[in-house]
């Protein structure tokens, strides 16, 4: 049984977006991105393993981190290093720091793995570094600052999914977030969360959508016959995922392409459905049923294999997510619906479906990021 990869991120209930400044001035930006890592500009705070379970704590530390910058930066002839023992500070809170209290909290204590870290550059035309957050706090994750004398602060590892989007592709609607004083904000609403997700992630599952992106890399603009084909194969495989949900597969089968297309899929089924065909071009298709999405990306990867067989796409192919966690991936059966379309509309139209397929892929590079692996 062949084996293909769909690279898919699922995004589970309750994933959470925060925006994080890389300190004043975006001066800590080339740092963020060149050590994988976030962190607040917080020097000599350095955690115990209760520290961020503690108001306190966190206040104290706070208190000391700000005699430290102090020391750091004053011009002022003896000056002395502050006292390095937390239990010397007030644990009280005050209106002089909770901004910097609400700061560390959102970042060691409500940020989770898996959550998404934007972490925007000076300018609207600069990029912004878009990661996950790969593990649980650990007080043991200090380093030494350059910029504030290699003094140690508490940092989150991260994993840059994405560093090619600049401020200005998010919208005016992300630009105002961005304009929060504070060094890190949640981002709460459902809408920009969706569009956030959407420019950040290629392949994404949400409990409300997903999305699959179909790439023409090569597109030679005086023969349109493969992104024609393209889109073609795209809409027909969406067709054929709700046919086969509906129960119809028999009367799909008995349509040509063009009718399949018009008689089942409707608006009430895609979200969104994006051709932007230049060279590089792609087709992004985001759809209410996340299933049907996942499928046609699986279509488009088995279609475009010179190396399977009607007979063996008929029979199943097993899937795999290199993206997500794989019993995910195994509870939903994802390789049935290809096979069950190929078994209902036959071996000669499944043929002529690889060959147009395989066609675009020689003209403009047509696939998606299902990959075989076996």
């Amino acid at each position: 049984m062949a084996t293909y990869d769909i690279q898919t991120k699922f995004l589970p209930h309750g994933h959470k977006v925060f925006v994080l400044h890389p300190g004043f001035r975006k001066r800590q930006f080339d740092v963020f991105k060149t050590r994988s890592s976030v962190f607040l500009e917080i020097p000599g705070f350095v955690p115990s393993e209760s520290t961020f379970q503690s108001d306190s704590e966190i206040a104290r530390r706070i208190r000391l981190s700000r005699e430290v910058e102090k020391y750091i930066f004053s011009d002022e002839d003896g000056v002395e290093n502050p006292v390095r023992d937390p239990n010397r500070y007030s644990g009280s809170p005050s209106d002089s720091i909770s901004s910097a209290m609400h700061n560390v909290i959102t970042l060691f204590r409500d940020a989770r793995p898996g959550d998404l870290v934007l972490c925007p550059g000076s300018g609207p035309f600069s990029p912004v570094l878009c990661g996950e957050l790969v593990k649980e706090v650990d007080h043991d994750d200090v380093m030494p600052v350059e910029y504030f004398s290699s003094e140690l602060l508490p940092f989150r590892p991260v994993n840059w999914v994405n560093r090619n989007i600049r401020r200005v592709d998010f919208g005016h609607l992300f630009a105002k977030r961005l304009a929060n004083r504070r060094a890190i904000i949640e981002i709460s609403d459902n809408f920009l969360k969706s569009e956030i997700y959407k420019r950040v992630y290629s392949n994404y599952v949400t409990t409300d959508n997903a999305k699959i992106t179909i790439y023409g890399s090569q597109y030679d603009s005086k023969d349109p016959s493969g992104v024609v084909d393209a889109i073609n194969i795209v809409r027909y495989l969406a067709a054929g995922f709700v046919a086969r949900e509906q129960g119809r597969l028999n009367e799909f089968a008995s349509l040509e392409m063009d009718e399949a297309i018009e008689m089942f899929v409707t608006q009430d089924h895609v979200l969104d459905f994006a051709i932007q065909f230049t060279s590089p071009g792609k087709i992004t298709l985001i759809t209410f049923a996340y299933l049907m999405a996942i499928s046609v990306g699986i279509g488009v990867g088995v279609l475009t294999d010179s190396n399977i067989t009607f007979d063996e796409i008929r029979r199943g192919v097993s899937i795999i997510n290199s993206n997500s966690t794989n019993d995910q991936v195994r509870s939903l059966e994802l390789g049935n619906s290809i096979a069950e379309i190929v078994d209902a509309i036959g071996p000669s139209k499944t043929e002529r479906l690889q060959r147009r397929a395989q066609k675009s892929k020689q003209k403009i590079g047509f696939r998606s990021d299902v990959v075989r692996r076996d």
